[in-house]
């Protein structure tokens, strides 16, 4: 009922959005998904940055992109804003690192609880879903229906076809468990 409710107040709002509505998501989405990035990536390389480095950024983040977006008359696209806070950010959190790095780095500990072989036929099934992409495209393409099916069409389906078999065979080919299994 909220959520309706909220939606019936909004919905009349969004004629005043002249880009339209997936425009505007899109700017919003700015408000997250950008000192995540950043915040993922410097705890992906490196190793001594503090949680507190990640908690000054968003809020940076937070205050500059509303600062930028929706108070200052800035002239630039929110694409630019993006890229330029994403650099200051893992600047940011970089230089906290620098300055006040853990105490301790972090090390990665395996303490697998569940069998972690992975299954024999994961390779094969992703390369047959990339195949069931290519036969896709080239069913909607000039050489599929687009342009009626042409011979073009059927020998270019049948070479992706030959080239998933093989590649799916090589791959079960190689597939040896015991590369998998964990040593104790």
């Amino acid at each position: 009922m909220i959520i309706a409710i909220f939606s019936f107040i909004v919905a009349p709002l969004l004629q005043y959005a002249p880009d339209g509505l997936w425009q505007i998501i899109r700017i919003f989405t700015g408000f997250y998904n950008i000192p995540v990035i950043a915040v993922v990536l410097v705890g992906l390389f490196t190793r001594n940055v503090p949680a507190l480095a990640a908690k000054v950024a968003i809020i940076f983040h937070v205050i500059a992109y509303t600062l930028l977006k929706f108070v200052w008359d800035v002239d630039i696209n929110f694409i630019h804003i993006y890229a330029i806070l994403f650099v200051l950010e893992v600047a940011i959190m970089l230089a906290i690192g620098h300055y006040r790095p853990t105490t301790h780095e972090w090390t990665f500990e395996a303490t697998a609880k569940v069998n972690m072989v992975p299954w024999r036929y994961a390779k094969p099934v992703s390369y047959t879903m990339l195949s069931a992409i290519a036969l896709l495209y080239l069913l909607f393409s000039p050489i599929g229906l687009v342009g009626g099916i042409t011979p073009e069409f059927w020998g270019s389906v049948v070479a992706v076809l030959v080239a998933n078999f093989i590649v799916c065979w090589q791959s079960l080919k190689r597939y040896d468990r015991r590369a998998f299994e964990m040593t104790s």
